[in-house]
């Protein structure tokens, strides 16, 4: 995926603070303007001693109030990284860099970059849920290919215990490569058929391996085709119901999956919580979108 900026782009781009400043008013990731919270009146961008992290501000030319320039933004406050800073770990972050890198590379702490990514990550978690809830991630007639991957050993921090097994299930669409990934509770055929038919529209093209949770999809109006990976089979050619060549397999799937878990090859991250972010962050790629993306105002 090609990324929006690179670290490079912040050098070219900070020629000054509020050069820097103007630059991500004209990306969306700032605001230009504010209403003066005293008097009303639009406020104007200008360089500040009094906000030194940033080196601007929103000032009231009838008041002379001062507020922080990123009021109304993602940009966190409270904290004593610069925008710059910030900026430097979301792009360091949407291009998967480490925390430890990023930290030495730009001089930052690293507990503090830890905090940030993890809030990042947060962020994107809290954006796919909102995508699913209303109805955005749908499968509406293309050919999905689904599968489930097994996780063991998902540290459930909340219970302060380990669950040996735990189970995500994946849905790729092969038109969009739009993908669908999230823990599920486990692979019976009721479970796993009630999630297909809240995801995928009847009629579509199924595939899958054969696994016996499947068997019923069939009969749920899906034109389902399997490939037996048992005997080594990954991929076949066969026809659709109309007609139509069809090569069936999973290996579109498969392929994310293995992105999923080379994310959690750590086993100090190997959460619940971290489970569930890494299938938010694979799914908001599919998109072709990043973290710049969820942040534009």
């Amino acid at each position: 995926m090609e990324l929006a900026y690179t670290q490079n782009t912040i050098n070219e781009k900070n020629s000054s603070p509020l050069d820097f400043v103007h630059w991500l008013q004209d990306e969306k990731l700032l605001r230009r303007d504010l209403p003066c919270p005293v008097c009303r009146v639009s406020m104007s961008t200008q360089a500040s001693a009094q906000f030194a992290g940033d080196g601007a501000c929103f000032r009231c030319p009838t008041c002379a109030k001062q507020v922080s320039i990123r009021t109304s933004s993602y940009f966190r406050h409270g904290g004593h990284c610069s925008i710059l800073d910030q900026m430097r770990m979301m792009v360091a972050y949407t291009a998967r860099a480490s925390i430890r890198s990023t930290a030495k590379q730009w001089n930052l702490n690293r507990r503090s970059v830890s905090e940030y990514y993890n809030a990042f990550r947060t962020d994107v978690d809290v954006w796919m849920d909102t995508l699913i809830d209303v109805g955005d991630l749908q499968f509406r007639g293309e050919p999905v290919e689904i599968d489930e991957a097994r996780s063991d050993r998902v540290y459930d921090a909340e219970h302060e215990t380990y669950i040996p097994i735990y189970w995500v299930v994946g849905i790729y669409g092969r038109e969009t490569q739009q993908l669908w990934l999230r823990p599920h509770q486990d692979r019976s055929a009721r479970s796993l058929t009630e999630l297909i038919r809240s995801r995928v529209s009847v009629p579509s093209i199924v595939l899958t391996d054969e696994w016996k949770g499947y068997n019923y999809l069939a009969r749920q109006g899906y034109d389902h085709h399997t490939v037996n990976h048992s005997n080594g089979e990954f991929s076949r050619e066969s026809e659709d119901d109309d007609g139509n060549d069809l090569i069936v397999t999973t290996n579109n799937m498969e392929a994310r999956f293995a992105q999923f878990r080379a994310r959690l090859s750590n086993p100090t991250v190997n959460t619940l919580v971290r489970v569930k972010q890494v299938c938010s962050e694979l799914m908001l790629e599919s998109r072709k979108e990043t973290l710049f993306d969820l942040y534009r105002l």
